[in-house]
């Protein structure tokens, strides 16, 4: 069954504007009960998730389904891999809509895939969950909660996974105890920032590798009361020009123990255009901090030379 859905094109009478604009009109993205278009595996059913009945609402549309929706994810030949499940709105056919849940197929890293549609007014995705898929296995391994919620003036979520996808300055989200504020920081660059910090810290650079400086932070991480790390800054080099090799992980320092996560960490950065517009950085529990670059690059001068880490996040082991 199709989602029922409010907002696209066409006339928008009493009783709709008064369930649409309390939702639609309170944050960006939302779903309106706990378990709302919430996602779940499906026993006995190979690569199926379903996506929950309930109402959910992105940039002026809300959308309501009254029965539970699956989807069947691609079959995956060997190592792992994490696919976003998501509300689907599209803005482009002559009426509007129609709203559906999909699957975008990710990769090994945990994150909102890079293919994930973001233009609202044309076609846009609402992420739901990251499921994560094993090779051999055809049952998700793992289910992060992507949903939000919001109302009279607040906006809650489960996973700091989600602060990706909710990036507008000013949002402000509450994840646990910890309260986290998109706000402008050094040069106007944003980045989130938690109201229940209880640490901050550098990352300690190593040889040429150095605090981009021109008005940005020095490398670093602020820490909240629930274990999870945020890092911040940019870095740069202290020599005239830098080459590297594709895939090469270059090292870059090391970060405090008390940011020591619970795994390998990769981080996908943004980078100067002239080292290809972005790299991974791996923070691993022996505290190191590595980069690598997709694309070798050869003779960057070193005002081309940035890596930003403004926003990242993961949990801390303690």
């Amino acid at each position: 069954m199709a989602f029922t859905s409010i907002g696209y094109d066409g006339t928008v009478n009493e009783s709709q504007w008064a369930a649409l604009i309390p939702s639609a009109g309170s944050s960006e993205y939302g779903v309106k009960g706990a378990g709302d278009l919430k996602v779940t595996a499906v026993p006995g059913q190979p690569l199926m998730v379903s996506v929950a009945a309930g109402t959910g609402w992105g940039h002026g549309v809300l959308d309501t389904q009254t029965t539970n929706v699956t989807i069947t994810c691609d079959a995956i030949s060997s190592g792992t891999r994490w696919d976003l499940i998501a509300l689907r709105r599209n803005w482009q056919p002559l009426a509007g809509g129609p709203t559906a849940a999909v699957k975008v197929t990710g990769a090994t890293e945990k994150t909102i895939p890079a293919a994930r549609k973001s233009t609202p007014g044309v076609e846009d995705d609402q992420p739901l969950a990251l499921v994560q898929w094993k090779a051999g296995q055809t049952q998700p391994q793992e289910i992060i909660d992507l949903r939000c919620w919001a109302g009279n003036g607040g906006l809650i979520a489960k996973d700091s996974l989600a602060l990706s996808y909710l990036t507008r300055l000013g949002a402000t989200v509450t994840i646990d105890k910890s309260i986290w504020t998109y706000a402008p920081g050094a040069n106007d660059m944003p980045g989130w920032v938690s109201s229940s910090s209880l640490e901050s810290g550098l990352i300690n650079t190593t040889s040429f590798y150095t605090a981009l400086g021109a008005g940005y932070e020095a490398p670093g991480f602020e820490k909240s009361a629930d274990g999870v790390v945020i890092s911040r800054g940019a870095i740069g080099v202290n020599i005239a020009e830098i080459n590297m090799l594709a895939d090469n992980p270059y090292t870059i320092g090391t970060i405090s123990a008390s940011a020591k996560p619970r795994g390998n960490k990769m981080l996908i950065v943004p980078t100067g255009a002239a080292m290809g517009g972005w790299g991974r950085i791996y923070i691993r529990p022996d505290l190191s901090v590595t980069f690598e670059t997709p694309q070798a690059f050869s003779r960057v001068l070193r005002k081309d030379f940035f890596i930003n880490l403004d926003g990242f996040s993961w949990v801390a082991a303690a």
